[in-house]
């Protein structure tokens, strides 16, 4: 088997082994490089003809955003793309006179409540580049709605994030498979999309790595899982304990994985949990008793 130490490279950590062959107990490392937009529709029959599980994929912008987006299209230097008091958008344009700034509006640009788009005036010379622009954002699927539902799908295949400021994660080896096709499903619906997978071998440093990520991510569940929660109904607070004992359960399974304890996170989180359930059962006694 032959590897080499990923490093020095602006999409990919440092401290772990690219392998050139599956290894039986390794994860891999993956990232993606998005270029431009995909159709909802394609995105749902690809998803659909790799039998994919029943999974939200990503929402459609709503009006205002698609509104917002179509206006800033045709936005300049000196043409700014504003916002209406009422919701609607308007195209300003700017004049410079000597040491004076001067604006008019040129387009005014609403949505109704059926999602139908005016334009004022109507023949403005860039109406028909904003209508456009308008029902493209409607049915496409921009770079920042996709990356943040593959950002939702690393979670859904228990990754976890290897930077603090994501771009790369760790899937481990026991769902590498499954996130492999819903990678393959987004590339065939938009083949300028990549989703890179690289394999990776479970090295000291390697482990290392994996297990400071996932102590970080149980810290910040923790704090989470705390703010607030004084303020909240028994029931949302028993939801907290839910979710507690989900990134427990996510913990005990990167631990059986890698043979090695995660740390501090997943004692303090285990702590929380007990108080938390603590908490839900006086807040469901008091509600009971303020009840009766």
């Amino acid at each position: 088997m032959s590897a080499a130490q990923v490093i020095g490279h602006e999409h990919a950590p440092v401290n772990l082994l690219a392998v050139t062959e599956a290894v039986p107990d390794a994860g891999a490392i993956v990232w993606w490089r998005l270029s431009g937009d995909v159709t909802l529709l394609a995105l749902a029959a690809a998803w659909e003809a790799a039998g994919l599980p029943d999974v939200a994929l990503p929402s459609l912008p709503g009006d205002a955003a698609a509104l917002s987006h179509a206006v800033h299209s045709v936005a300049e230097r000196r043409t700014l793309s504003r916002p209406l008091a009422d919701g609607g958008r308007a195209l300003v344009r700017e004049h410079a006179d000597g040491a004076d700034l001067d604006y008019d509006v040129s387009l005014r640009a609403r949505v109704s409540e059926g999602g139908v788009l005016t334009l004022d005036p109507p023949d403005h010379p860039d109406a028909a580049t904003v209508r456009d622009a308008f029902n493209a954002a409607r049915q496409n699927l921009g770079e920042g709605r996709v990356g943040g539902w593959l950002v939702r799908l690393v979670a859904r295949v228990d990754g976890i994030r290897l930077r603090d400021g994501g771009g790369v994660y760790f899937v481990p080896a026991t769902r590498v498979a499954e996130w492999r096709r819903m990678a393959g499903a987004l590339m065939a619906a938009h083949p300028a999309h990549r989703v890179n997978l690289v394999p990776a071998l479970r090295a000291e440093d390697a482990v290392a790595a994996v297990l400071d990520a996932l102590s970080v991510e149980a810290d910040a569940t923790a704090v989470e899982m705390l703010e607030g929660v004084d303020d909240l109904t028994a029931r949302r607070t028993e939801g907290r304990v839910a979710r507690t004992e989900a990134m427990l359960a996510k913990v005990a399974r990167y631990e059986a994985l890698l043979g090695q304890k995660a740390g501090d996170g997943a004692g303090r989180l285990e702590a929380l949990r007990g108080s938390l359930a603590a908490a839900a059962l006086a807040k469901f006694a008091a509600e009971e008793e303020a009840g009766a």
